[in-house]
């Protein structure tokens, strides 16, 4: 059984990427009737992935 990924709610440290990344991620956990427990894993390792990952440049920079 795998370990569940870091606290995605950490945004990532200064100066270790690029300054154009996604640093938080937060869900509306109102709007979520019932998640079973694989739903839940994918969730955390989908919101991990996006913000380990990510990098961008705006359109207008």
């Amino acid at each position: 059984m795998s370990s569940p990924p870091p606290d995605s709610s950490v945004p990532p440290a200064p100066g270790s990427s690029s300054a154009h990344r996604i640093a938080h991620i937060s869900l509306d956990e109102e709007t979520i009737l019932w998640r079973n427990a694989d739903v839940e894993q994918e969730r955390r390792v989908a919101i991990y992935d996006l913000i380990e990952e990510n990098t961008f440049k705006p359109l207008r920079s």
